[in-house]
Order: structure tokens, then sequence, then C-alpha cells
């Protein structure tokens, strides 16, 4: 990492950002012959970061953040927040740092006899996956891909230096229908081109596969349930955590986690949510969804009519929808649908000490009955410590808090 971290700094020290706006992105053939498309942030001074793009995928996540979210509600917002494909170095305040990342760059100023003060001081590497909270630089390819933007990136700085930005091929503008610089390394000196950017890609999402042969027999025979079911697929507020040791491993040894796909379903008449299928893994949502829907159909009979309010959802159910004969009806707004998503969106958007406090005092009855507290674990004791501060324990299960605090020597 430590050549990384060389680049870093002579990144931040060029103040490239100064110079270039966001919009004005250039592109840098990698030494694998692959194309990352490079954004420079940081004109306004809030976010000093270089990120990186692979390819077309990422141009088009890039072009995604871009887009007007104005429209969006509460879980469309979030989720294209975690849209993004690239390698990004950024520079932060310690305090927003992984302690790993912490005694890395540490170390690596100890050794060079730096001293980093001020506001985004420390250099943050990261790779952003779609569907997944942003993590380490694991992966080789992804390292080398940092390095080779971060030394294009400091070739343009160089050059600006002359020159304006207008001068050497850059513009501002949406992502689309235009040229851009392309820097090539041949030994130790860059090539400049303009190159156009690739026309924006169509979306293509996946579609549930029909069941087996058995259960598919099942469902074409079940009654019409003469209801409306209010389908739609969306991404879960909170990443998905399968093995709880892994919270006693290093974090730079785990993968990223993901953000779950939900497959809810609810009454139309009634908005009494009937069904709501998670899948953990985002590149297999769809066969993942596939039995607890067709489940809840051998459950609940075939109802009247599939009502769904965006392309992904109704590519999801079409060709179950098509093989039983339930009409599948694509609709701009549904207020059934909106008023159930936005209450479960408000219960996970409060803030995680509100959260904490609220299912802790649903256990809170449950422990004024007990006669000690000694199977209660530490982390346990100290939400409640913390509900004693608010005033929100009774004062007999107050006094058994402190003198458990007190045996265990906490």
């Amino acid at each position: 990492m430590d050549e990384l971290y060389d680049l870093a700094f002579a990144f931040r020290k060029s103040m490239v950002w100064k110079k270039l706006w966001d919009t004005e992105i250039f592109a840098v053939r990698h030494s694998d012959g692959t194309i990352g498309y490079c954004c420079v942030m940081g004109h306004l001074g809030e976010h000093l970061a270089l990120a990186v793009y692979p390819g077309d995928a990422g141009l088009e996540s890039c072009r995604r953040m871009s887009m007007n979210s104005d429209a969006m509600d509460m879980l469309e917002h979030l989720e294209l927040g975690t849209t993004q494909d690239c390698v990004m170095v950024s520079f932060q305040n310690k305090a927003v740092l992984p302690e790993e990342s912490i005694e890395e760059i540490a170390g690596y100023c100890r050794q060079r006899g730096i001293v980093l003060r001020g506001a985004k001081a420390w250099p943050l590497f990261e790779r952003f996956r779609p569907h997944h909270i942003p993590w380490f630089l694991t992966d080789s390819t992804d390292r080398q891909r940092m390095r080779e933007g971060l030394e294009a990136v400091l070739e343009v700085a160089e050059k600006i230096k002359g020159s304006s930005p207008n001068n050497l091929g850059f513009a501002q503008g949406s992502p689309y229908g235009r040229d851009i610089p392309l820097l090539e390394k041949q030994g130790d000196t860059f090539t400049w081109r303009m190159m156009p950017l690739p026309p924006e890609a169509t979306d293509v999402f996946p579609a549930m596969a029909l069941p087996d042969e058995l259960t598919l027999v099942r469902l074409k025979r079940l009654k019409n349930n003469r209801r409306e079911w209010v389908c739609q697929l969306f991404q879960h507020m909170e990443p998905f955590a399968d093995d709880p040791e892994d919270s006693k491993k290093p974090l730079s040894t785990l993968p990223a986690m993901q953000f779950p796909m939900m497959l809810m379903t609810v009454d139309n008449r009634s908005g009494i949510i009937l069904g709501l299928e998670m899948a953990p893994d985002h590149d297999t949502y769809a066969q993942t969804l596939r039995k607890g829907f067709c489940d809840l159909l051998l459950k609940q009979g075939k109802p009247a009519r599939f009502i769904v309010l965006d392309a992904r959802t109704q590519a999801l159910l079409e060709p179950l929808s098509n093989e039983l004969d339930i009409p599948l009806h694509l609709v701009a707004n549904n207020s059934t649908l909106h008023d159930v998503l936005d209450s479960f969106a408000a219960e996970f958007s409060q803030p995680d000490e509100r959260r904490v406090e609220k299912q802790a005092l649903e256990v809170v009855a449950l422990l004024e009955q007990l006669p000690d507290l000694h199977d209660i674990s530490d982390d346990q004791m100290v939400t409640l410590l913390h509900l004693i501060e608010l005033g929100l324990l009774s004062p007999k299960l107050a006094r058994m808090v402190k003198q458990e605090v007190r045996r265990r020597g906490m």
C-alpha cells in the first residue's frame, strides 16, 4: 500500500480539484487494456476524492449517481446511494476511518516523519460495489486500477498548471454524447487523445424462473381469491451479515456486506402485508425470492391480478404471471403500497440510539420478572445502563442493573 499512499498524498498536494469540476471526467487505459473513467471531486471543498469507475458498467453507475433524485422516495434514494461501482481515494477526518486503516496510515507516516494535521488530512481507500457497503481495497486488480488512476490524475494536474481544462479537452456536462480525454501510459509518459463516451446502457432486470413441474401444477389448480396483490421489489436499508462470528474477525479479512433485496406483497384493499421475502445476495435475488413467493400463492390462492410500480418488479414476476394467467399491471402510483413502505422505511430510518432504546424497552417488562440479571450479556447491560441515564427504567430494575454491574466489575 505504500505506493498508493505516496500517490494519494501527491494527489492531495496537487489540489487538482480546484481546477476540475466533478462533471469534467476523463479516462485512463489501464495496463490490462480496460478503461477506467476518472472523476475528481472537491471543487466546492466538501468531498476531496478521486473515483475510478471500471469500464462501461462503472461508467453507468457514475451516470446513475448524477440522476435527479427529487422524485424518489426514501428507499429509492437510499438504494441509489449504494449503486456506485468504483475504487476511490478520499481525504477524511481521522474519526471516520476504520481502526485498521488508521493503524496502517499511522505506520506509513511514522516511517516518513509525516504529521497529519487539520481537517480532511487522512487518505481513505475504498472499493464501492453496487448494493454493498464501501469496503477495503483487498483485490490486487482494484489496487492496480487505483494506482493507475492516481498516476493519470497527477499527469492531468501537471498539464493543467500551464493550460486550462478546456484547452486539454475537458468539458462540463452530463456523461453522455460527448468526447473526453483518454490518457494512455507508454513507458514513463502519457499520450493524450479524445474518445467518445459510450451510449447509455439499457436496463435489463432478472426474471423469476418458473418453479418445478409439481409446484407449477399445484399453482395452476389454485382458486382465484378475487383479491389484488400489490408487489414491490426494493433494497433493504440495512446490510446483511450472515455469520455472527464475523464480528470477532478483522474487518479487512471479511467480504463487504450486501444490502438484501426484499419482495413485499400487500393486499390492495386492506393494506395488510401478506408476504415479505428476503434475498441476502443481490446477484441471485430473482431465484432466492421464488420459493417464498410461490409458497405465499399456495397459502393464499391466486389473486385476481398483480399490481407493480416499476419495471424491475414487473420483470421479476412476468414469467410466473404469464404461466398462471394472472394479469400483471404496471402503474405509476399506489397509495396502499406507499403507505406501507413509508411505515417500513420510517421504522428502519430511526437513529440507532432510538432503535436500541425501543428494542430494550420491549424486554424491560420481562426483566422485571427475573430474580437476577446473571444471564444478561455485557452489551445488554451497557444498554440498560444507558436506559437508566435516560430515566426509562423502574427504580427496582435500575437497582438490579447497578448491582449486577458492580458484581461484574464493569
